[in-house]
């Protein structure tokens, strides 16, 4: 290999290293408990390494933050699909499923995402971005799965508890290893998913002619 594609190369894979071991450390210990010496270390680089490719602590969390996250700020799988390749509720156990297997990249979203609302912190307007960008995002495609039925009210507030749901039972299995993430989020999919069936027993179900539930909003049925 000549010698300037070796060097880029070099630089791609030590860059990885980097992220690699942030995204250990940071969610190890916290963004004010790692130093760039601990992450260098576990990286099995010089610190002045780290410096060169991203000059401080802050600025090597915002990339490591952007490495892992698109532009409407969901996870990628490891074949990169995302939300606009699938139905929301199959993204929704799709990004369960893989964050599965994959704990140092889910406690490190968690504890940077708990983190960010303590004063003056460097990810504070990433996750504040972050949420606006997912809850606008799967809001208009939760809108348009339902075929406009549901408000944009509604359709937000779905998604708002959705996404919270979701950042929850990933809190919970970082603390609790047996919490089966994905079993729970295919339970969000009767609220989520408007072809799913519903319990026949259900006297709420909205595919009951006999249903007294408002008909402009069919979801008052399946929340509450």
């Amino acid at each position: 290999m000549p010698r300037a594609p070796r060097i880029v190369a070099q630089g791609d894979s030590t860059r990885e290293a980097i992220f690699a071991s942030a995204v250990h450390n940071f969610g190890r210990f916290g963004y004010r408990g790692t130093s760039l010496a601990r992450i260098a270390a576990d990286a099995g680089i010089v610190q002045s390494a780290i410096l060169h490719h991203f000059s401080t602590k802050e600025k090597l969390l915002l990339a490591t933050l952007e490495r892992f996250y698109d532009e409407h700020g969901t996870l990628r799988d490891p074949e990169g699909r995302g939300i606009d390749e699938m139905p929301v509720p199959d993204y929704l156990e799709l990004a369960a499923a893989t964050n599965e297997r994959r704990a140092d990249l889910v406690r490190f979203y968690a504890v940077l995402s708990a983190e960010s609302t303590t004063e003056e912190h460097p990810a504070q307007e990433f996750f504040r971005a972050r949420f606006a960008q997912m809850r606008g995002h799967l809001t208009d495609k939760i809108q348009a799965e339902w075929g406009g039925a549901l408000s944009p009210e509604r359709a937000r507030d779905l998604v708002t508890l959705a996404v919270a749901a979701l950042d929850g039972l990933q809190t919970q299995w970082i603390l609790e290893p047996r919490v089966a993430m994905t079993s729970c989020v295919t339970l969000l999919r009767r609220v989520l998913s408007p072809v799913d069936p519903v319990d026949p027993a259900d006297p709420a179900d909205p595919a009951d002619p006999a249903d007294p539930a408002d008909p402009a909003d069919p979801a008052d049925s399946r929340v509450g």
